[in-house]
């Protein structure tokens, strides 16, 4: 496990390659070139942008507008996989491959569990210290 320091403190990073991991601090930073203060920034915006993200795609989940959820799912999933975001990554991949296959049955329970992850991932970053003002 590596550690760096951040405001003042060592934290330790979850190992890479674990899909248990909330998000990926090492690649994050690796993204950022090892800038904190830009990590948080990308953080924050992803933060922010989230939550527009997951409004959209409830309401597209709830007019069983397939091609909509498919288009949200896989906006959120690319945004989650630059930030590192695992789990983030994975469910909204679920997600997008049942707008596309027009499975819409399912996805309230992707969805749901979109949202446990999106607490954790609020949670891990906020602990972190990595987090945006107006996350939840």
């Amino acid at each position: 496990m590596s550690e760096f320091e951040l405001k003042g403190r060592t934290v330790s990073a979850m190992p890479t390659g674990s899909t248990n991991e909330i998000f990926c601090v090492d690649e994050l930073l690796g993204r950022c070139m090892g800038n904190i203060d830009f990590a948080a920034r990308v953080l924050a915006r992803f933060q922010d942008r989230f939550e527009v993200d997951l409004q959209e795609l409830d309401q597209a989940i709830a007019a069983q507008d397939a091609e909509a959820t498919a288009r949200v799912a896989h906006r959120i999933k690319g945004a989650a996989a630059n930030v590192a975001a695992v789990r983030l990554h994975e469910w909204s991949s679920a997600i997008e491959q049942l707008g596309r296959a027009s499975r819409l049955s399912d996805a309230p329970a992707g969805i749901n569990q979109l949202r446990q992850e999106w607490s954790r991932f609020v949670d891990y970053a906020s602990a972190l210290g990595l987090h945006s003002a107006n996350a939840r």
